[in-house]
């Protein structure tokens, strides 16, 4: 990625933050966990960038996202909100997420939180991917 100017490939940055918002908008649309799919991405905001640092490639970024999710797991209709603030590249294996239930209790619920944590942190490490792609 390093310009011809910058022969040392010392520090060059990129502006990613439309596609990023863009292709994480899409993975997270896609999450579907025991019958409980996102119905809408309510909210992906931020800013990315893919920068080259002494010769190697990284992707930075800050975003937001709110999703809501709707679907029946063991015969119960659940609807569920999934928030995140301030995801950083470095917070892709453990995105700290705000979950919200109604009904607030069931059956599955730990289950089903482990599986939502799960797909949103693989939508967050395919996403910095994407930016090294890029």
């Amino acid at each position: 990625m390093a310009s011809k100017w910058n022969g040392a490939g010392t520090w060059e940055e990129r502006d990613k933050s439309e596609f990023a918002r863009d292709h994480l908008k899409g993975l997270l649309q896609a999450i579907n966990c025991q019958g409980v799919a996102t119905t809408s991405v309510h909210t992906c905001k931020g800013e990315a960038r893919k920068l080259h640092v002494r010769g190697k490639d990284r992707a930075g970024f800050e975003l937001a996202i709110k999703v809501l999710l709707e679907g029946t797991c063991d015969s119960t209709a659940i609807k569920a909100t999934l928030e995140a603030h301030d995801v950083s590249e470095t917070d892709v294996d453990d995105v700290e997420l705000d979950m919200t239930f109604t009904p607030p209790t069931f059956a599955s619920k730990t289950s089903l939180q482990k599986d939502l944590q799960t797909a949103v942190n693989q939508a967050f490490q395919a996403l910095k991917a994407a930016i090294l792609a890029a």
